[in-house]
């Protein structure tokens, strides 16, 4: 029998890599000779790093930024390297906002627009740029409240 196990993450809770071992270690202990392809997904938020780095080959790294609270955080994001022509090849950072400014990294009587920040998105971005990366790919997904009313 062979089942194919593609869940996305659990909010706050499993990454979608951990949900599907679990799940796969439930299928073996009712069908232990089950043929299993874990195939973990992500929709741009929590994990999604971690997948595209995985299928690409690339490289997971860590940058000091401003979190979601004011202080420091260690934010992940991946490196893609993708040949353009023979002897050049070209980076593509992979980022996600649930490793700024995630909810589960925000707690619940903390989640208000008017006090939390992203200021550690652009921060991520500028030390890229600087260096030499110009292509992103971005996922929005479990993103906590963000700064989204002004003064007028």
């Amino acid at each position: 029998m062979k089942f194919v196990i593609a869940p996305d993450s659990f909010k706050e809770s499993l990454s979608s890599s951990q949900a599907a071992h679990i799940m796969a270690d439930a299928i073996r202990s009712v069908h232990p000779e089950a043929n299993i392809e874990i195939v973990p997904m992500a929709d741009g938020g929590e994990g999604t790093v971690e997948l595209l780095v995985s299928a690409r080959a690339g490289k997971l790294q860590y940058a000091e930024v401003t979190g979601p609270l004011g202080i420091p955080v260690q934010a992940l994001y991946g490196i893609l390297e993708n040949g353009v022509e023979p002897g050049r090849k070209e980076k593509t950072a992979v980022l996600e906002a649930a490793s700024l400014f995630g909810l589960s990294m925000i707690p619940v009587y903390d989640r208000n627009p008017y006090r939390t920040i992203t200021r550690g998105m652009g921060e991520l971005l500028l030390q890229l740029l600087d260096k030499g990366i110009r292509k992103f790919i971005i996922g929005l997904a479990g993103a906590g409240p963000m700064t989204a009313a002004w003064d007028c």
